[in-house]
């Protein structure tokens, strides 16, 4: 019996770290920031705001770039597990949009898993794949903040030039370490693994026509919120734009707290505190993520229930009864 219930004790404490305390993090967070910005100080910036240039650029863009997020995922599976084209796994990954806006790492694991049952692809392998993608997502917002950086100033100029240089130091002995068969002590025992098969199998021109998608796919997104930025009011110049919006990215998927929200209303107000009053940034952060999520939602809403039941029935699509 006391086994047992240690075991039922520790399943609520999981439940409650992974569930409940995302929310209260997040809550959390933006009761300080509401009450920091003041209701109408808020409910003014959002009346000012041109709400019709946020919303139509975050159309625009967010189709951009699930036609980018569609083309890349195809890619890099026909690569290194199975050939898929990207009208095949477009659905999917509108599905994904779904369970992203409560867990971006959920929704990873729910394309990794669409392909584990529907193309026949073992899981960790199509995962690895999934995280490829994030790896060169990650190398190519950092690029961007490289671009940047000499236009900054004390303590952000510091702070950028060292997530570049520290990204640039790792991503060199990543390079050793999967093409040169460096093994760092003891990391040669994990390169086997099938979570890692899409970077045992990559070279560098996969890296390269990786990041060639990818590229446009980030500055639509940066390009999303300079034009959010617009909307209202703020002022802010492109290139520091460039440079703060992948390091808002990077914290809004730190899962500490529901898709990133809170935190990322955090970091926005913080870096661009300088070009604007608090609630107005406060303001334009709350109604972007808002709109993105919901234009996001509205993709992946008509196939969810599709893609549930092809995860559900597993087998390749011509194995199945129409």
């Amino acid at each position: 019996m006391f086994p047992r219930r240690v075991t039922r004790w520790r399943r609520g404490v999981v439940f409650l770290a992974r569930r409940v305390l995302p929310w209260i993090v997040a809550l959390g967070i933006l009761s300080v920031l509401l009450r920091r910005a003041g209701g109408p100080a808020l409910r003014d910036a959002v009346r000012e705001a041109n709400l019709g240039l946020l919303i139509g650029a975050t159309i625009v863009c967010t189709i951009g770039m699930f036609l980018l997020d569609a083309l890349s995922l195809s890619r890099v599976v026909s690569w290194f597990n199975c050939p898929t084209s990207a009208r095949e796994i477009a659905p999917v990954k509108a599905a994904a949009y779904l369970i992203n806006i409560i867990n971006y790492n959920a929704g990873s694991g729910a394309i990794a898993l669409w392909l584990a049952r529907h193309k026949g692809i073992p899981f960790f392998e199509s995962a690895a794949s999934v995280l490829f993608i994030n790896v060169v997502d990650a190398l190519v917002l950092v690029g961007f903040m490289a671009v940047a950086w000499p236009a900054l100033e004390p303590p952000i100029a510091s702070a950028v030039a060292a997530i570049v240089g520290v990204t640039a130091l790792v991503f060199a002995a990543t390079l050793l370490y999967w093409r040169q068969g460096a093994n760092f002590l003891v990391l040669g025992r994990v390169r086997g693994w099938p979570i890692f098969k899409s970077f045992r199998e990559a070279r560098l021109s996969h890296y390269a026509r990786l990041a060639a998608i990818r590229a446009p796919f980030d500055l639509l997104f940066i390009l999303n919120h300079w034009f959010g930025l617009i909307a209202f009011g703020i002022d802010v110049p492109v290139i520091q734009v460039l440079a703060f919006i992948p390091v808002i990215s990077f914290i809004g998927i730190v899962p500490i707290t529901v898709a990133g929200l809170g935190t990322v209303q955090a970091a926005t107000v913080f870096l661009f505190l300088p070009y604007a009053p608090e609630a107005r940034i406060l303001a334009f952060s709350l109604v972007l993520t808002v709109a993105l999520n919901g234009i996001r939602a509205l993709l992946g809403v008509p196939v969810f229930q599709r893609v549930s039941e092809d995860v559900v029935r597993g087998g390749p699509p011509e194995s199945k009864t129409v």
